[in-house]
């Protein structure tokens, strides 16, 4: 997959096409649609890339909430 690194026009083709694809989404769908269509699709992608779900999910907590030193 060298074809898509940064900075190749590959690359630039596919976010290109990924930012026209967005476009026509906020456009047709409206932003909250859209909004909640990559917040489904950022929750599928944890679901099925993560092996470790438990851990991962521990991490996020303590990154938003940290604990308290006592």
């Amino acid at each position: 997959m060298r074809k898509f690194e940064s900075g190749t026009p590959e690359c630039g083709l596919a976010m290109g096409i990924l930012g026209a694809v967005i476009a026509f989404m906020i456009l047709f769908l409206g932003f909250w649609r859209t909004a909640f269509v990559a917040l489904l699709f950022a929750v599928g992608y944890f679901i099925g890339a993560v092996a470790n779900k438990g851990e991962a999910v521990k991490i996020v907590i303590n990154k938003i909430f940290p604990p308290k030193d006592e």
